[in-house]
């Protein structure tokens, strides 16, 4: 990897606060929510990684020179430079890494990003109230971040508890809330073999 400094264009004397900066505004300049459907999207995919990798390896160096017993965990790092990458973990299924990782951020530590972070993963895990918890703080948090209302869109529909109704050998329609058949024969009469309701 390229000398992590000149990758953020920083000073090696640089603080923590001034590292942050300027992570923040690279970050903002090349996340790859700004180039959707634009030809620049993979380029712009790279250059964040690049960009994740250099804040990641600096704040490490930091961290393990300030307190020499960081260097034991391999999670222990500044997260303000992994979320995307802790994304990707989560939607590549690799839930337990990620939940390592989100579980070594301290309280006064999780921002925005963290929440979301936490809500896209206990939905994926399929556990919606705590999905909808970690959402709404993240939301709270920044009102106007179009990536969080999204999953708060999603999150919230799936909490309706649609219900999605499928016909059975009988030819009727059954679902939980409205199947004649299962209550009367004590059991469900769908060809698959149960009601097929909820998310």
């Amino acid at each position: 990897m390229n000398d992590p400094y000149k990758v953020l264009n920083c000073s090696r004397n640089a603080t923590e606060e001034q590292i942050k900066s300027i992570y923040r505004k690279l970050a903002r300049k090349y996340h790859p929510d700004r180039y959707q459907n634009s030809p620049l999207a993979k380029e712009a995919d790279e250059k964040m990684k690049t960009i994740n990798a250099a804040y990641s390896q600096i704040m490490k160096e930091k961290r393990i020179s300030a307190e020499p017993a960081y260097a034991e965990s391999e999670y222990c790092i500044d997260v303000d430079g992994d979320y995307y990458e802790i994304e990707k973990m989560i939607n590549s299924e690799k839930y337990d890494e990620a939940e390592k990782i989100l579980s070594e951020v301290l309280s006064s530590d999780r921002k925005g990003e963290w929440y979301y972070c936490s809500a896209l993963l206990s939905y994926h895990r399929g556990w919606l109230e705590e999905a909808y918890n970690y959402i709404e703080t993240a939301c709270n948090m920044d009102r106007n971040n179009e990536k969080y209302i999204r999953l708060y869109n999603t999150i919230t529909e799936s909490r309706s508890g649609t219900v999605f109704a499928k016909r059975g050998s009988s030819g009727r329609l059954c679902s939980a809330d409205n199947c004649e058949n299962c209550a009367d024969l004590g059991e469900c009469c769908c060809d698959i073999g149960d009601c097929f309701s909820g998310f």
